[in-house]
């Protein structure tokens, strides 16, 4: 686990995740108390169905959706 200085404040945990597939690396976004934004490139161990579910909002929505589509 990385801990991070005090003077370091996260603003977004992840930005980029709806764009992403499998193996490719998703950004993490921090804002430090200056206002200064550090970006970090981040691998993933997300398959395709936890990815549709970040997308949704969760798994029950993705079933909810596809079940009324069927």
């Amino acid at each position: 686990m990385v801990t991070l200085p005090e003077t370091i404040r996260w603003t977004s945990w992840l930005s980029k995740i709806k764009d992403s597939t499998p193996g490719k690396p998703v950004q993490l976004l921090v804002t430090k108390e200056d206002g200064s934004q550090l970006i970090i490139d981040a691998k993933h161990t997300m398959s395709v169905d936890q990815i549709e579910w970040f997308q949704k909002g969760s798994a029950l929505n993705l079933i909810k959706e596809k079940a009324e589509s069927a």
